[in-house]
């Protein structure tokens, strides 16, 4: 389901931009794509670092945690108790969807360095 709704998002997405970007101006986008880009930042960072740290919280008195465990946390979500998994992958969401955030901005960015750069070679 959820690969579905992100088919859907992208296919919609690329809809819009193909309707919407001859008609806003590509400084527009740039400067969008980059509040966009600093907001996922600034949400998405700190998520995922309070995650890490709830993680470790967590595990550490329960098990040896591998020496780069924080290369790959994913693998340690199965030693989670089920009553810690919220607590732990909500913040884990959250820094996810931040990363979402900025792969938009950096998208509308690169939008807007195409259409720039598109004006210019047609002028």
């Amino acid at each position: 389901m959820i690969e579905t709704l992100a088919v859907v998002a992208v296919v919609g997405s690329l809809a819009v931009v193909g309707v919407l970007g001859p008609l806003v101006p590509a400084e527009q986008w740039l400067l969008t794509g980059a509040a966009v880009t600093g907001i996922g930042l600034l949400a998405g960072v700190p998520c995922g670092l309070w995650y890490h740290v709830v993680l470790y919280r967590r595990l550490r008195d329960r098990t040896r945690l591998p020496r780069r465990w924080w290369l790959d946390p994913v693998a340690l979500h199965p030693q989670l108790a089920e009553g810690e998994r919220r607590g732990v992958l909500t913040w884990f969401a959250l820094g996810g969807l931040g990363f979402a955030i900025v792969v938009l901005g950096c998208a509308l960015t690169v939008l807007g360095l195409v259409l720039q750069w598109l004006a210019l070679r047609n002028a």
